[in-house]
């Protein structure tokens, strides 16, 4: 089953697939184009892949349990980090390729304490990031795990909860 969803690679600027499909859009609204690649180059064992995509506009709520049974196969000493990227992204990369280590390499980078750190976040994949920094903000659209980490929740995407979150949050 995990065959007949849409499946992009990571592998360094580029995004890769072998065919276009509906989906792709998920990535595409954020200038992550997706290029299309015969299947050879795509298996090819000397591509660089950074994370991998399972992508579906109709079966997300088949991602969770897809995700513990991918987990469960895994050979032992396999270590990957996997979620649940918005309802419709099944996100697997290396185990230190999250936001939350990011965030702590670039507070870390620039001398700033987590606890003065803001970062806001909408998807579950951004929880362990709102919950270790000072000020989590959560977006109003944001999934369960993500609100539930956040320190504030501010309105969604398409009501200003990011200038919300700045002028009362962050410039007080």
């Amino acid at each position: 089953r995990v065959a007949s969803l849409p499946t992009v690679l990571f592998a360094g600027k580029r995004v890769l697939a072998e065919a276009k499909a509906a989906e792709h859009w998920l990535l595409e609204r954020n200038n992550e184009p997706v290029t299309v690649v015969p299947r050879d180059e795509l298996l090819d064992p000397s591509l660089d892949i950074e994370k991998l995509l399972f992508l579906s506009l109709s079966r997300g709520a088949e991602f969770g349990p897809l995700r513990e049974r991918l987990i469960a196969a895994a050979p032992v000493g396999i270590g990957f980090q996997s979620e649940v990227s918005e309802a419709r992204i099944l996100n697997f990369c290396h185990p230190l390729a999250t936001k939350r280590h990011a965030v702590i390499r670039l507070a870390q980078w620039l001398g700033i304490p987590l606890d003065r750190v803001a970062a806001v976040g909408d998807g579950d994949n951004d929880a362990e990031m709102l919950g270790t920094v000072g000020l989590g903000v959560a977006m109003g659209n944001a999934g369960p795990a993500a609100r539930e980490a956040a320190t504030v929740l501010v309105a969604d995407n398409d009501h200003d909860g990011l200038a919300h979150a700045i002028r009362e949050h962050v410039l007080r």
